[in-house]
């Protein structure tokens, strides 16, 4: 049975439960190396592996200055379906990573499940937040506690930066941080160590009312924008604002999805704008996963805790997921080019959520360069009904009509 602390409590189960994985280590402490990359993707290329999942990617680079493009236009030709992951620099245009055409590229997007950690504040008002601390051992953490948001001077006190909160101001109160620079948990690291007995991430206009949950050191909760500007009024209208947490568990089945997540990298293609990018999107957000007994669930090293099973979000999580897919396709027709397989993906991708409505991106319903063809409908895949197939030398043509030279074609192994 998997579960973080008790939340999201299930058997855990991959895409494709009969798949053989190869790992390949491209990934160090000081980042991921161009050579290393390419250098794996020869070596499963010659292991003979039938489908190559890369979460990998940041920003988009024209296809002969990409490694991963250029190494996967090699497995491509070999008959090796590449998923790779569209990044998250989302909401921003045209912000969509690993945008080669032979690659399908992978946004996120939500699921009916939520992790409820309510603010409610002494004026009796409630903010909705989402949180995993802590579990599902104690529903309520009734105790009512100051409120305390530092702001001014130069130290960051706002982000809870480290040495930032005095501990004369926190101690054994509510610390409201702001989300951005630092990281999510380091965060409450940052209020535990000063002496605060509780935390509220608050999401800024950045981030709106994107709803990552973390694995918090302390009793912590997120809330979105709508909620941070509430709150901070709130504190800004008493002397001495408090308010408690109330921790819910897990939540399935009574929201709105799928939903595409708010960092997931948009199209259209910066450097390919003739195409669709993402292709399609598949669950990225609050995903639980295996993890390393070497390290806590928030991956601090300060976090002494070992757990089995942690909750992560990003187009990381979603490509998986397709990877999965592509592996069940190529197992059900062993003789379809990549090219085949992505377009199954795709053409029997959904466009409306579970509800029948059109899949929502923010508050509106979201365009085709945010979900691609649509979401990831495994079912239909496997049956598509039409294929269609793309050959090696066509997607060279196709470079060629957007002006790249004989010298930049020739980067790619063809």
């Amino acid at each position: 049975m998997a579960s973080v602390f008790g939340n999201g409590a299930g058997v855990a189960r991959g895409m494709a439960p009969g798949t053989y994985i190869a790992m390949y280590k491209v990934c160090w402490f000081n980042g991921c190396y161009s050579s290393d990359i390419l250098a794996a993707m020869d070596d499963a290329i010659r292991d003979g592996v039938d489908i190559l999942s890369l979460s990998l990617g940041g920003f988009p680079l024209p296809i002969y200055e990409d490694s991963i493009a250029i190494g996967s236009f090699r497995a491509m030709e070999h008959g090796i379906s590449v998923i790779c992951a569209a990044g998250n620099n989302g909401p921003i245009e045209s912000s969509v990573s690993n945008e080669a055409p032979w690659i399908a590229t992978i946004g996120a997007s939500t699921l009916d499940r939520r992790f409820p950690a309510i603010v409610r504040m002494a004026n009796g008002d409630a903010l909705y937040g989402e949180s995993m601390y802590p579990g599902n051992r104690f529903m309520t953490a009734g105790r009512e506690l100051e409120l305390v948001y530092l702001t001014g001077g130069d130290r960051g006190s706002e982000f809870c930066f480290r040495g930032s909160l005095p501990r004369a101001k926190v101690q054994g109160k509510m610390v409201i941080c702001d989300r951005g620079v630092n990281g999510r948990a380091e965060k409450g690291q940052v209020v535990k160590e000063a002496g605060g007995a509780a935390m509220i991430l608050t999401n800024t206009a950045i981030n709106l009312e994107e709803d990552s949950v973390d694995v918090h050191v302390l009793p912590a909760t997120l809330v979105g924008f709508d909620e941070s500007v509430r709150l901070k009024a709130y504190i800004n209208s008493t002397r001495k604002p408090t308010a408690r947490f109330e921790f819910g568990g897990t939540v399935i089945g009574k929201s709105r999805a799928p939903a595409v997540a708010q960092f997931s990298g948009r199209g259209p293609s910066f450097t390919n704008p003739s195409i669709l990018k993402p292709d399609v999107i598949a669950p990225g957000v609050n995903i639980i996963g295996a993890w390393p007994q070497n390290l806590g669930p928030t991956g601090l090293p300060e976090d002494p805790r070992r757990v089995n099973f942690t909750v992560m979000s990003g187009t990381s999580m979603a490509c998986p997921h397709v990877s999965g897919i592509a592996a069940l396709i190529h197992s059900a027709h062993p003789k379809w080019t990549p090219a085949a397989i992505k377009s199954a993906i795709m053409t029997t991708a959904d466009i409306t959520d579970h509800s029948g409505k059109p899949i929502m991106d923010g508050d509106k319903p979201a365009g085709v360069f945010a979900t691609g063809a649509g979401h990831v409908n495994p079912g239909k895949a496997l049956d598509p009904g039409l294929i269609y197939d793309i050959q090696p030398d066509e997607y060279i043509t196709h470079l060629c009509t957007l002006g790249y030279t004989t010298s930049e074609i020739f980067l790619l192994p063809t």
